[in-house]
């Protein structure tokens, strides 16, 4: 009797500690975001914010009670008046800066959906910025699924020195079947590398291409990727240049 006490408690335990979110996440174009997952993205200076969309799903059978909560983990200071600011809207509500988590929670019916919007404005210098957002039940702390975005990591930085002069956007914007970006070079190039990254940070696409001197076009075979947000980077010695785009489907 005992040893089947001891076995029903350590089951408990283990249901208990490993119970699956009562929440899912996907990207703007269908694909899951896992929990704890790490999302590469790029900003601009001087231009609009870094804006990343998200559906929440509530996938239990009874309605539950969520809040948002974003922690920011290092955002890029250039001094005490200049650095990047990290926002969010949550359904149709906007909390500024100064907002680290939803007054108020929000309430998805069984298989409810939500929209999640985060955004990070820029410093006046392009900067390595990381920030947490956190799903959480109002009235079950553990039920949570927690991601995070990395701003101009390692993985997404620009570090473009002399050899690319000048480099396009990703066009078409967004892309169906073949996207395209044109780059100046100032010298002949063997096997410069092309590669696309989803924001899970994976390589979904790798290929090398022999650069002129002038303007070249570059093609992005993009018809067996699944829609999504994506980076674009050309990378050449020291040389590297990251474009950011979307696919629709």
């Amino acid at each position: 009797m005992k040893k089947l006490l001891l076995f029903i408690s350590s089951l408990t335990f283990v249901l208990t500690n490993y119970a699956q979110s009562s929440i899912s996440i996907t990207d703007n174009g269908g694909m899951p975001i896992a929990n704890n997952a790490t999302i590469a993205a790029v900003t601009t200076v001087g231009g609009l914010p870094d804006e990343n969309d998200f559906t929440l799903k509530n996938i239990s059978s009874t309605s539950k009670d969520y809040n948002i909560i974003r922690i920011d983990n290092k955002l890029t200071k250039i001094s005490s008046s200049d650095s990047a600011e990290a926002y969010f809207c949550f359904g149709t509500a906007c909390f500024p800066a100064t907002t680290t988590i939803t007054p108020t929670p929000y309430t998805f019916a069984s298989n409810g959906t939500g929209s999640l919007k985060t955004y990070l404005q820029e410093a006046s210098v392009q900067g390595y910025s990381s920030v947490t957002y956190k799903v959480v039940n109002a009235t079950n702390s553990s039920d949570v699924i927690s991601f995070t975005i990395q701003y101009n990591s390692a993985l997404s930085v620009k570090e473009n020195g002399d050899l690319f002069s000048s480099v396009s956007n990703v066009y078409p914007n967004p892309a169906i079947y073949n996207a395209h970006i044109k780059i100046q070079s100032s010298a002949n190039v063997k096997s410069a590398e092309v590669k696309v990254i989803n924001t899970l940070g994976t390589v979904v696409l790798s290929n090398s291409t022999d650069l002129n001197i002038g303007e070249n076009t570059i093609n992005i075979h993009t018809e067996n990727l699944p829609a999504g947000i994506y980076f674009s980077t050309i990378s050449y010695g020291k040389n590297k240049v990251v474009k950011k785009f979307t696919i629709y489907k």
